[in-house]
C-alpha cells in the first residue's frame, strides 16, 4: 500500500524512530523511540562467512546510531547481555532504531533513485511510506510451514534459503521437521518484522503467551509490565460489559478476564 503525498489521500503517520539528522531527512520527526527487541538485534548482527551482517538490518531496516552532524549530536546506542539458548552470553544493542519504512534521503541514494518525496510533503505527517500487506516471501515461508507438515524437510528449508540467500545470510540445513520448523519460524521474524503479522504467527503456534512473558523476563520485567497479567485467553479482547448485558446469558466472556 503506497501512501502518497500531498495531502490527497491519507497520511501516512511516520512515528516509528527518534529524530534523525539532515543527511537522513529534513522532516521533523516526533519520535516514539520504538526499539529494535534485543534478540531480534542478534539476529541483523551476526557475521557470516562472507564477512559480511544480515542485508535486512543495519541501514535497511534498523539503525544502531548516526554521527554527529552540524547542529546535531550523534547518536550512540547502547549495550545489554543476552543469553542465547545454549547459555552462553554475548552483547547487543538494545536502543537500535527501526527504520524499515523510512524513506530517507540515504536510502533512496543508496537505491540510484531521483526521487524527491520530502518536497511534496504537506506537513511532517506526510510521509511517502510504502506498506506491505502481502509480500512473495511471507507466502514462501507459509508454504514451508504446510512443507514440514507434509515431511518434505528438503524443500521446505529451500524456501527459506532462497530468502537467506537474497539477503547475503549463510544457508541452514536440516532433516529434523521440528529443526526445519524452527528455522521458518525465525526467518518469518526476520524477514517480516514490522509489518503487522508477528502476533497472528505467534496465537497460530499457541506461542503467544510464553514468548510475551520470556520477553519480559530478558529485560529483567520492567516497572509497569507483570507477565502475570498474561493470562490464557488473553490473545482476544473481553466482549464488552453493555454487549454482555444485552441479553444476559447468550455471551460468555472470554477467558482470561
Amino acid at each position: 500500500m503506497q501512501y502518497r503525498t500531498g495531502g490527497t489521500g491519507n497520511s501516512a503517520l511516520f512515528n516509528f524512530s527518534m529524530a534523525l539528522p539532515p543527511s537522513y531527512t529534513n522532516r521533523r520527526i516526533f519520535g516514539n523511540e520504538i526499539y529494535v527487541e534485543k534478540s531480534l538485534m542478534y539476529e541483523f548482527d551476526k557475521i557470516y562467512s562472507d564477512g559480511k551482517k544480515d542485508g535486512r538490518g543495519n541501514g535497511f531496516s534498523v539503525l544502531t546510531g548516526y554521527e554527529a552532524e552540524p547542529n546535531y549530536p550523534a547518536y550512540t546506542n547502547t549495550k545489554e547481555k543476552l543469553i542465547l539458548e545454549d547459555g552462553s552470553q554475548v552483547d547487543v544493542y538494545t536502543k537500535s532504531m527501526f527504520y524499515k519504512f523510512m524513506p530517507s534521503k540515504r536510502k533512496i541514494a543508496e537505491l540510484g533513485m531521483s526521487l524527491t518525496p520530502e518536497v511534496t510533503m504537506k506537513d511532517d505527517n506526510d510521509w511517502p511510506v510504502n506498506l506491505p500487506i502481502l509480500r512473495l516471501e511471507d507466502m514462501m515461508l507459509m508454504y514451508a510451514e504446510l512443507l514440514v507438515e507434509e515431511g518434505k524437510i528438503m524443500e521446505a528449508v529451500a524456501y527459506v534459503n532462497d530468502i537467506r540467500k537474497r539477503a547475503g545470510c549463510d544457508e541452514v540445513n536440516t532433516v529434523s521437521a521440528a529443526d526445519a520448523l524452527k528455522l521458518i519460524k525465525r526467518e518469518r521474524r526476520i524477514e517480516l518484522m514490522g509489518e503487522g503479522v508477528r502476533w497472528f504467527d505467534l496465537v497460530r503456534w499457541g506461542e503467544w503467551q510464553t514468548e510475551i512473558q520470556s520477553l519480559f523476563d530478558s529485560y529483567h520485567n520492567p516497572d509497569g509490565t507483570d507477565k502475570n497479567n498474561v493470562k490464557t485467553g488473553r490473545y482476544l479482547y473481553p466482549i464488552p460489559l453493555n454487549q454482555l448485558n444485552v441479553t444476559p446469558g447468550l455471551y460468555k466472556q472470554n477467558e482470561g478476564y
